[in-house]
């Protein structure tokens, strides 16, 4: 669905002073590590600020994870409305109550960074599919997180069970 994770900045060239777009999508990244023993497909529906994401963005959301023959759905989204995306899917949940749905975004981009949270939020969350049972989850930061019960913490740039 977009997001910081999948922002493609452009990379700054201090040499020529010009700008350089970077082809690179969360898709190539997934397909890129994905194991041989796992089937993988992409599907992009929205690209767009979490800000921006509209309650008939999320319905199409709901349709997508309704009509894909996957049992196990990777969302990436932004960060700042990530739990509202997940309470969301929640909500909807009987609707494809055999699945299980991870949302996941990072606070810095996937490419054109050298340091970022991204490739380990992809990582644990494509990871988390192994042991966690059908529903909804937030996979941030190295934790499985339900979204009614998280927020995002903007002073230390991190996910966090709400107290």
């Amino acid at each position: 669905m977009g997001g910081t994770i999948d922002f493609i900045d452009p990379d700054y060239d201090y040499l020529n002073k010009k700008i350089i777009k970077i082809d690179r999508t969360v898709e190539d990244y997934l397909i890129n590590i994905a194991s041989p023993q796992h089937k993988l497909t992409t599907q992009s529906l929205i690209k767009k600020d979490s800000r921006d994401i509209t309650t008939q963005d999320r319905e199409s959301c709901v349709t997508a994870i309704k009509a894909s023959s996957a049992n196990h759905i990777l969302i990436t989204h932004e960060t700042f409305t990530l739990n509202t995306t997940g309470k969301f899917l929640q909500q909807h949940q009987a609707e494809f109550k055999h699945k299980t749905v991870i949302l996941t975004g990072s606070m810095i981009p996937l490419w054109g960074f050298m340091t970022t949270d991204a490739s380990y939020n992809l990582g644990f969350a494509t990871a988390s599919f192994q042991f966690l049972k059908p529903g909804v989850y937030i996979s941030m930061n190295g934790a499985n997180f339900d979204p009614s019960k998280v927020h995002k913490d903007l002073d230390k740039l991190s996910f966090e069970e709400n107290q």
